[in-house]
């Protein structure tokens, strides 16, 4: 089941947004942060790791 943010670029860059400003979260946290101004989930984990920018140091 595919969410409504990770259908969109838009996903992508709401991903990237907190995974700049939280990069310690888990994929499931961000997931879990997103979906929580909603009634219903607008995006699922799958979709936070295929979003979330590749970390190199």
């Amino acid at each position: 089941m595919s969410g409504i943010v990770g259908r969109d670029p838009v996903g992508k860059t709401i991903v990237e947004e907190f995974a700049a400003n939280h990069p310690d979260w888990s994929d499931e946290q961000i997931c879990d942060r997103i979906n929580r101004e909603y009634t219903e989930p607008v995006i699922t984990v799958a979709e936070v790791t295929q979003w979330r920018p590749e970390v190199t140091s």
